[in-house]
């Protein structure tokens, strides 16, 4: 019973992150995330948007305070079944590990493993999030370095810029890419949402086939663990 209110809890989040275009994916970490250092809010669209996006991008700016310790879950949408992250005090049957972690110290930013508490009963295992593991990989972190969050923002091979559709809504932007140099009709899409740490960045990414928006790779859940 517990796993399936989970279950539509989980969904619930999913639609609200969904219909807000890359909003925070959770309450839990609207909440308790920390509070930008990049104060530029408002709405605007094209170059001017686009400016802004870059402008972020370029800085140093980023919501990884000291001390922070968070965990999420990046995954592609294909189905109506939304998967649960695997939480901190919450032990289930079928929920997800998540996909990355981070902890934000003295020494900068560090990318960790995720360390998962199982326990098996009568043949059943049960798991749930246990710590980020930074010690045996010593893997720093830079935005600067984030290739999927450079990708999104400069564009890559065979996704160009259009900058001209490019929109801003306080933290949230979208940037549309054609298929070639000059195109002005968008064939895919990405979502970033500066208010969140930069390491969780792009939110989501997905193709346009006309009327068509098929989603890609989205940010599930973010979480700062306690």
């Amino acid at each position: 019973m517990r796993s399936s209110i989970l279950h539509l809890l989980s969904l619930f989040l999913v639609v609200a992150f969904a219909a807000s275009c890359g909003k925070n994916s959770s309450k839990s970490a609207s909440n308790t995330n920390a509070s930008s250092t990049y104060t530029d809010t408002g709405s605007s669209s094209g170059q001017v948007a686009y400016d802004s996006l870059k402008a972020w991008h370029d800085s140093t700016s980023d919501n990884t305070q000291l001390g922070i310790h968070g965990i999420y879950l990046k995954k592609s949408v294909s189905s109506f079944f939304v998967p649960q992250m695997c939480l901190k005090n919450t032990t289930v049957v079928d929920c997800v590990d998540p996909t990355g972690c981070f902890k934000s110290t003295d020494t900068g930013v560090m990318v960790g493993v995720v360390e998962m508490n199982r326990t098996t009963f009568l043949g059943i295992t049960s798991k749930k999030y246990g710590d980020c593991n930074i010690t045996n990989t010593f893997t720093p972190y830079l935005k600067k370095n984030n290739v999927e969050l450079s990708e999104a923002v400069l564009g890559s091979s065979g996704k160009f810029l259009i900058k001209s559709l490019t929109q801003k809504s306080n933290s949230i932007y979208k940037v549309f890419y054609g298929s070639f140099s000059g195109s002005i009709t968008p064939t895919s899409y990405a979502v970033i949402n500066i208010s969140l740490p930069s390491i969780v960045n792009p939110t989501e990414v997905g193709q346009i086939n006309g009327s068509q928006i098929s989603k890609g790779v989205v940010l599930l859940n973010y979480q700062i663990v306690n």
